[in-house]
């Protein structure tokens, strides 16, 4: 046994300082499960044999002062596997813990750019995912990391409103230390990382590879995010789904579950070292679902990811891909089948992810509002490429049951089945159209869309271009796509409703499809109170030249209360009359002499 009372800051948590970085280290020597001899006296050390073990180091810890450290001096070669047999002691101590496996002789962090190759010495083995929870977080300012914990029910397992500010770190989180155990069949809430009644502030994963946890072969979530307060808590820079080196280590329930009004929480980042790879998850791979008791789950971003490819986003098999949505923003759990579903989650942002393989790219249903998906990759790889699993979507945007006042703009869709669907069905399997869920007022701007087996975008009835005979008031408004009255090089003229926003696209090159997809957005005009939009493509001679003569071109139009409309039939575009830009006059004559 071995107690050092020397203690380094170097990983402590954010926002500490030396003051509170005064309590002592206790080295675990140990894989037994004995409890304190003498609790509070500040020696790790069981009755007999005199070992300091995890659990009476933990219970030491949370007597001692100050931010205490755990590490580890085990001999022997590891990993060396630690498995409680009851309940380990809850982590209370107000000035935080670190608890580091790195500190374990053989033991690396990760330096890959991908996935991982840490080298995990102390492995922590639960009862089975119906048994025991692992290390359980009341406090404030701890720090895990370098550990394998699995086979428990919620790994690790935040709660309260006390519990902020602590770091998960470089672990592996559901999957033992070789990155091969996972759970065989799916154990409700069996969870790697669960965050509830309060829990805010936490960080699971930061920047730079050495954080990078993966958090795979869990018997339900990766990680669950529940309650109102459960707030302001970031997920960055983990695999979630696969295993350390990319194959498909599932979780059995979402990648991650943001619930019952857990708000303004991060998954991601603007940032390439915060994306997390998010994939081969049984369900989705990011749930924002369920208000609650008349709280709202709004504000969560998801942001920079990659959804459903391999650890490098350069490709999307069947291996990787989530096996229900990319993300799923989810109102209501569950809607009745007349009437309307009632305002539920709102205000959460999709944006800058690569969401490929999955049923829909992203589902909006069930009273989900005011949600913006914005600049996402769907089906397209951050090569550019289509996904060989875009054979697996059927939808790269699907919007029903009531989901209203939404906006999905700027995103590329390519692959799969419809680009956009909107329709009123309270079952994503049920295709039948049911009139009596309205879904109105979303918006859809600038998207590019290609390379799709049916719709651009599709407004039921499905596969039905819809005009005033077919459009239903309870869906979009009833709003009907435009028609394109003539087109050239230099103007557009479209006819749509009264001042009514239409936007210009090039239309996909081939098909036969009267209403084939915007690729690539040109311009965007007010129609007059009469409904005639003239959209001026080319002012000048020196503008360039969006689309040539004999190329077609298509356009949406959206109503004064945002309900956007399929695509026009497309339109072949003649010659305009304005001269295209002149060349660049070549060096030897750029004065227009010789110089």
């Amino acid at each position: 046994m071995l107690v050092v009372f020397a203690l380094s800051t170097a990983l402590a948590p954010a926002g500490d300082d030396a003051d509170a970085l005064s309590g002592p280290a206790f080295v675990v020597d140990s894989t037994g499960d004995e409890g304190d001899a003498t609790n509070g006296d500040g020696i790790c050390r069981t009755a007999g044999p005199a070992t300091c073990t995890l659990r009476a180091a933990i219970e030491e810890a949370n007597a001692s002062a100050g931010h205490d450290r755990i590490e580890f001096a085990i001999s022997g070669s590891g990993p060396h596997r630690i498995e409680p047999a009851t309940a380990l002691p809850i982590i209370s101590d107000p000035a935080g813990l670190t608890i580091d496996g790195y500190t374990q002789a053989g033991a690396v962090a990760n330096t890959a750019a991908h996935g991982s190759n840490a080298v995990i010495e102390i492995e922590l083995r639960g009862t089975g995912p119906s048994g025991l929870d692992g290390l359980y977080l009341r406090s404030a300012n701890n720090v895990l990391r370098g550990l394998a914990l699995f086979d428990f029910r919620r790994t690790i397992y935040l709660h309260g409103t006390e519990t902020t500010g602590n770091e998960i770190v470089g672990n592996y989180i559901g999957t033992d230390a070789a990155g091969t155990f996972g759970q065989q069949v799916r154990v409700i809430n069996s969870t790697g990382v669960h965050l509830e009644r309060g829990a805010s502030g936490n960080r699971v994963g930061m920047a730079g590879p050495g954080n990078r946890n993966v958090i795979s072969g869990n018997g339900d979530r990766g990680v669950g995010i529940f309650d109102a307060g459960t707030d302001a808590n970031t997920i960055r820079n983990n695999v979630i789904g696969l295993a350390p080196a990319g194959d498909r280590l599932r979780n059995w329930g979402h990648g991650i579950d943001i619930n019952f009004n857990a708000s303004y929480n991060i998954v991601g980042g603007s940032a390439f070292g915060d994306r997390n790879v998010l994939s081969g998850n049984e369900l989705s791979g990011v749930e924002i679902s369920h208000d609650r008791l008349g709280g709202s789950t709004v504000g969560n971003a998801v942001i920079g990811n990659l959804i459903g490819t391999d650890i490098t986003g350069a490709s999307g098999t069947a291996a990787t891909r989530n096996h229900e949505f990319g993300v799923n923003l989810e109102g209501k759990s569950s809607c009745p089948t007349v009437a309307s579903c009632s305002p539920d989650i709102n205000n959460n942002v999709v944006e800058a992810n690569t969401i490929v393989g999955s049923a829909a790219g992203v589902m909006i249903w069930k009273g989900a509002h005011d949600n913006t998906v914005r600049a996402n990759r769907i089906g397209v790889l951050v090569n550019g490429t289509i996904a060989a699993s875009a054979v697996d979507t059927l939808w790269g945007v699907l919007i029903e049951a009531g989901a209203f006042d939404n906006v999905v703009e700027l995103n590329t869709i390519a692959g799969g089945g419809d680009g956009i669907q909107v329709r009123p069905d309270n079952d994503y399997t049920n295709l039948s159209s049911n009139p009596d869920i309205p879904t109105y007022g979303n918006t859809l701007r600038r998207n590019s869309i290609s390379s799709v087996l049916g719709f651009g975008i599709d407004i039921a009835p499905i596969s039905t271009v819809n005009d005033a005979s077919v459009s239903d008031p309870a869906l979009q408004g009833a709003i009907v796509a435009p028609t394109i009255l003539t087109a050239t090089e230099d103007r557009v003229v479209v006819s749509t409703c009264g001042n009514c926003l239409v936007e210009l696209f090039v239309a996909v090159p081939t098909g036969s499809a009267s209403n084939v997809p915007g690729r690539t957005f040109v311009i965007d005009g007010r129609a007059s109170a009469a409904g005639v939009a003239s959209l001026v493509v080319r002012a000048s001679e020196n503008d360039p030249v969006p689309f040539s003569a004999g190329e077609r071109v298509t356009a949406t139009t959206t109503d004064g209360a945002g309900n956007t409309s399929e695509f026009a039939a497309w339109r072949t575009a003649a010659a305009g009359a304005l001269d295209h830009p002149a060349r660049a006059l070549a060096p030897a004559t750029r004065c227009g002499v010789r110089c």
